[in-house]
């Protein structure tokens, strides 16, 4: 998974467990894969089940993606772009916990069919971009984020804002600020500032590492809590592994 140099790099810097974790995250979502599905001989009475699945199956290959490029990001010695697929990865994480909630609120009776199918056509079909004739509106991305903090805030009966926090602090790397552009120099005690030409990892560039795994462990659990309910509740399409 990584160059002999870089794990290296990454023991020293103490992320031995977190390697362990990203292999063991790697092969859950090979475990989640689904290579086919096909529609049922008999159209169901409602296609929340088709249409849902399809949907995670978008998502989980999104957020597998990311993954793989963070891993490949730290093979480049390349921290920035790790940090940027994390800051993605979250918002993938975030639309699952988003879908989750609405799937919930539907079959508490909280929100009609029609609200719960509006949610999936945004969040599968949701663009600014009218390229296609379609004129749906995206979800907020911050909205995503919450309504992973709101999950979590139940669980651990905590006021703390654990995704949103974090995924600000990402963002800090993300933009061009004092976070996102000091990364590529160096400064001593006396005001001598070296230039990265190649990039290098440094330990500080590597704590993306720790969200990342908290955003794969936090997509699966919503990946499992979503199709366990479309499975209870819906009728699915035909699946080929």
């Amino acid at each position: 998974m990584f160059t002999e140099d870089v794990e290296e790099v990454l023991i020293r810097a103490g992320f031995e467990e977190d390697i362990n974790g990203l292999s063991h995250y790697l092969s859950e979502y090979d475990n989640r894969y689904i290579r086919i599905t096909k529609p049922q001989e008999t159209k169901p009475k409602r296609l929340l089940g088709q249409n849902g699945l399809h949907y995670l199956q978008l998502a989980l290959h999104r957020s597998k993606t990311l993954l793989e490029g963070s891993i490949s990001s730290l093979n480049s010695k390349n921290g920035l772009v790790g940090i940027l697929c994390t800051r993605a990865h979250f918002e993938v994480t975030g639309s699952l916990a988003y879908f989750y909630k609405k799937l919930n609120n539907f079959y508490n009776g909280k929100i009609t069919y029609e609200q719960i199918d509006d949610c999936l056509h945004r969040l599968t079909l949701g663009s600014k971009m009218n390229e296609y004739g379609k004129d749906l509106a995206p979800i907020n991305v911050i909205s995503l984020i919450e309504a992973a903090d709101d999950y979590f805030k139940n669980k651990i009966n905590e006021k703390v804002s654990m995704f949103k926090e974090s995924y600000d602090f990402l963002s800090e790397y993300c933009h061009p600020n004092f976070y996102g552009i000091t990364m590529g120099s160096d400064i001593n005690n006396v005001g001598i500032v070296r230039y990265n030409n190649l990039s290098i990892l440094k330990k500080d560039d590597l704590v993306f590492i720790h969200y990342l795994l908290m955003s794969c462990i936090s997509f699966l659990q919503f990946y499992d809590m979503i199709y366990g309910l479309l499975s209870d509740n819906e009728v699915l399409s035909k699946i080929i592994k």
